[in-house]
């Protein structure tokens, strides 16, 4: 929105900061003293990210949204997700974003990026007791990241009450407590 003069050779500042939302009035001066000037609007971009979501950004390579957007303005989002979520959706308002796709600014936006946990299978291994030397199992258990598993009930084998599940049962400290032990990943615990 600048209206320049005729026979107008600008001496333009390398950069300059426009750091908040608003209409901006700038003005630009030439070699022989004369001078334009116009206005320039900037929105904000607030933003609200989702649990498992490391990091979204107006560029591939940055590392952080910037808070401001001049008007028309077009911004490629490129987001980045914790690898145990899925499912992101990028909102500008209530307009879903495709990432990697362009989205002109032309007003104030609420960016909204949300993403779900992903679900994870744990097997639960007893023992191999059958003559065809298959593992005697426990009914599986599927949960989302961070969740706690359900301790099985007490069985027996051979006699001998389970005592504990272990991740490896050739170290000790490998012993799932389910109190504690957050699910991340698809795990075998055996008895």
């Amino acid at each position: 929105n600048i209206n320049l003069p005729r026979f107008f050779d600008p001496i333009i500042p390398n950069t300059f900061t426009i750091d908040k939302a608003g209409t901006w009035r700038i003005w630009i001066s030439d070699k022989s003293g004369q001078t334009a000037s116009g206005t320039i609007q900037a929105y904000s971009i607030n933003s609200e990210l989702s649990d498992g979501i490391t990091s979204i950004a107006a560029m591939e390579d940055a590392t952080q949204l910037s808070d401001f957007a001049l008007y028309g303005t077009p911004i490629t989002y490129f987001a980045t997700i914790d690898h145990h979520f899925e499912n992101l959706h990028l909102y500008a308002n209530t307009t879903e974003i495709t990432l990697g796709n362009t989205y002109e600014i032309t007003s104030d936006i609420q960016l909204t990026a949300k993403c779900s946990p992903k679900s994870f299978t744990i097997r639960f291994v007893t023992g191999v007791e059958t003559e065809a030397s298959e593992p005697i199992s426990e009914p599986s258990q599927t949960k989302i990241y961070r969740e706690l598993l359900d301790e099985p009930p007490a069985r027996y084998r051979k006699g001998k009450i389970i005592e504990g599940w272990y991740l490896d049962l050739s170290d000790e400290s490998t012993r799932w407590d389910f109190t504690t032990c957050i699910v991340d990943t698809d795990k075998i615990l055996y008895a």
